[in-house]
């Protein structure tokens, strides 16, 4: 179902109830300011769920709950803060965040995102992750952390991924300390261009 670019303000509850054959939902570029907790009930083999460029401030908590074997997820560009949305997301593959306003990453939210392999979070508010969000998204193979205010990369979060795409491009990092991409063979891609880098250790790449 593809509705995108429209003027949608509201999603009421069980309005996709009778659509149990639903793979693909796009509603990219509407006014949606807020996802309730049975919105999508009966949307059983949903695959991907486009809500980018929206007005999207709330989500409830088992907003995704009845999206039992959604894979690819896109919330990019609206306003969303809390993360607590995510925990029932099992089977999650891709989730887009980019353009937000998060301001801190919480583990707890990605506890059950154990699939995960590709995370965007691009021009947020980031300041802070949580170190022990990579223990539970330990399968990722793009982490994008473009325009944020991290200031610091700790080389402890990456020992057991196979990342194929690191990006923290224009942060604040001041520094690259020695080992710390030690254990990233995987590795083919790292965008560190404008940070407030002023010196590389080097061992920092080995």
């Amino acid at each position: 179902l593809y509705i995108k670019e429209n003027q949608i303000r509201q999603l009421k509850n069980f309005l996709f109830l009778n659509m149990a054959n639903l793979v693909t939902l796009e509603l990219e570029l509407n006014f949606i300011e807020k996802i309730q907790n049975e919105t999508f009930n009966g949307l059983i083999k949903c695959d991907k769920l486009n809500l980018a460029q929206n007005r999207i401030e709330s989500i409830e908590i088992d907003a995704f709950k009845s999206l039992l074997i959604l894979r690819f997820l896109y919330l990019n560009n609206n306003l969303i803060k809390n993360l607590n949305f995510l925990t029932s997301l099992e089977n999650l593959l891709t989730l887009n965040l980019a353009n937000n306003k998060i301001e801190k990453i919480d583990s707890s939210c990605f506890a059950n995102l154990r699939r995960l392999r590709n995370l965007f979070l691009e021009q947020n508010l980031i300041r802070q992750i949580d170190d022990n969000l990579f223990n539970y998204v330990n399968k990722l193979n793009k982490f994008m952390m473009k325009a944020n205010r991290m200031k610091i990369i700790n080389r402890e979060w990456f020992e057991n991924l196979n990342l194929h795409s690191l990006d923290f491009e224009n942060n604040f990092i001041e520094s690259l300390k020695d080992n710390h991409f030690r254990t990233m063979r995987s590795l083919k891609y790292i965008y560190l261009s404008i940070n407030r880098i002023k010196e590389v250790n080097p061992l920092a790449f080995k």
